[in-house]
């Protein structure tokens, strides 16, 4: 038995014919937890599928752990946005049939998942219950897994893999899609683990969210380690500074509408919703909801999890059922009297559910290039014009060189930039965006806020956007939606 809990001797993680990270010396000692840090695409995840046995490395990875009778990998549990991709592909149909609730069943429960079963007397007496009120979890046991939110899904994902007292637990970004109350929580649950005894790797781009108890810091940039140090010491400091470098200028390829034209903004709303009621199962999502976006105001969305802000989306978007049957105005006309097609021509549209349940082949160029006609698959010749804006985007975004790599095979910080550049190609009438800097480290989330600014500022286009870090939030933002979970939201000017 190896006194370290982990080994790397000049390892070199390869992703297909590329080194996704190069050259690893690092070691883990008994009562350590790491955190790998590093800018989007980086290599932190490659890193982490190294440790998991889950793709090919050359040099030396050794376990402190390893029995020599199984895998020692088998002890390694991950939590990412690819398994969480992986949890909801086992739902076939999951993105369009979230919405319809006679496909409610068609996945388990939360209690379900974690195999806590109930008494002679229908109640949940097991010691798992009291681990999912740790996680934040005990509100939603008896839910269908179609109803979650992004950050339940993921916290369901965690308490699962704890379940398996795992001798490694790998966690990528575990904090996204969580409110800020979420977000507080889950950070004292997984100290209260390491405290506990459970060694815990944390991958992240955003190093201030780092838990208490996180000991070392192991700093990525471009595949390559910087260095390693102990938290909160002055070599940390170094490093992280020499890892988030800033980001390069680059004009916004945006093209600009002509001042007079902007003051001719129709006045007529863009958005007019009425009395808007939406339940799923026994819970009320929204609750006489009434909301009007005129053109040149810049909304947004916040709230805490679960308070329906993706169904107020899918509303918008006409992919919820509901929005046929309730008072849903989009463009000046009722939802049931527009084509979807029509619909989503005026729209753009970016929310991290494209990537978790898109698993085609389609290249990152394609991929920008389907927002031009809002499908999944380029099924459509693109103009020169139209693929020269694409790379134009691209290259803002710093992905120029990752045009010709399938989408898929992008870090999650890389596709959520991709999703954005998709949904900027063609200067929507109303741009809709859902955690647009969810998971984005400080230079991709500056970038993101430059490239909202001059869209808002220099085209006709109108902006919803989502989140749940108000710091995150353009400066162009004129109005705020404060939702309440089954009370009407408080809308104010900014």
């Amino acid at each position: 038995m190896r006194s370290d809990v982990l080994t790397f001797e000049n390892v070199t993680v390869h992703c297909g014919d590329v080194d996704a990270v190069s050259n690893v010396n690092w070691r883990v000692g008994p009562g350590e937890n790491w955190a790998v840090i590093g800018a989007n695409g980086s290599g932190k995840s490659s890193l982490a599928a190294a440790i998991a046995g889950q793709i090919a490395t050359s040099g030396e990875i050794a376990y402190g752990f390893d029995d020599g009778e199984s895998d020692p990998c088998e002890r390694i549990a991950t939590v990412s946005f690819h398994l969480q991709r992986q949890f909801v592909a086992q739902s076939d149909g999951y993105y369009a049939s979230r919405w319809y609730l006679g496909e409610e069943h068609a996945t388990l429960t939360p209690a379900q998942v974690l195999g806590i079963g109930r008494n002679r007397r229908g109640k949940m007496a097991t010691k798992r219950v009291a681990l999912a009120k740790k996680m934040g979890m005990a509100h939603a046991l008896d839910r269908q897994a179609l109803h979650l939110s992004t950050g339940e899904m993921r916290r369901l994902l965690i308490t699962r893999a704890l379940l398996l007292a795992p001798e490694l637990l790998v966690l990528d970004e575990p904090l996204i899609g969580l409110d800020v109350r979420g977000r507080a929580s889950l950070a004292t649950a997984l100290h209260s683990i390491m405290r506990h005894g459970q060694r815990l790797l944390f991958l992240t781009a955003r190093p201030w969210e780092l838990p208490r108890g996180i000991t070392h810091g192991l700093y990525l940039r471009d595949g390559v380690v910087l260095g390693q140090a102990k938290r909160q010491s002055p070599d940390a400091t170094r490093l992280e500074r020499l890892t988030f470098r800033a980001p390069k200028k680059i004009a916004v390829p945006i093209q600009n509408v002509k001042p007079a034209s902007l003051k001719k903004i129709d006045s007529k709303p863009l958005v007019d919703l009425r009395g808007i009621h939406i339940e799923a199962g026994n819970d009320v999502i929204l609750n006489q909801l009434n909301w009007t976006v005129r053109p040149g105001e810049h909304w947004a969305v916040l709230g805490p999890n679960g308070v329906g802000k993706t169904t107020l989306l899918s509303l918008l978007t006409g992919d919820h059922p509901q929005s046929f049957a309730q008072s849903v105005t989009m463009f000046g006309a009722l939802r049931s009297e527009q084509s979807t097609w029509d619909l989503k021509a005026q729209i753009g549209y970016a929310s991290p559910d494209i990537a978790l349940h898109y698993d085609g082949g389609t290249s990152t160029l394609d991929f920008v290039c389907t927002g031009f006609f809002e499908t999944m698959g380029l099924y459509h010749s693109c103009s020169k014009p139209q693929e020269r804006i694409a790379r134009q985007w691209l290259a803002f975004f710093g992905l120029d060189d990752l045009a010709e790599r399938p989408f898929r095979l992008l870090s999650d910080g890389h596709q959520r930039l991709v999703l954005l550049a998709r949904a900027f190609v063609k200067q929507p009438r109303l741009l809709i965006l859902d955690e647009p800097c969810q998971g984005l480290d400080l230079a991709a989330r500056e970038r993101v806020c430059r490239a909202l600014d001059a869209i808002c500022a220099r085209t006709k286009t109108t902006l919803i956007i989502v989140s749940h870090y108000t710091e995150e939030l353009p400066r162009c933002i004129t109005h705020r939606m404060n939702m309440r979970r089954g009370k009407a939201p408080i809308l104010t000017p900014v």
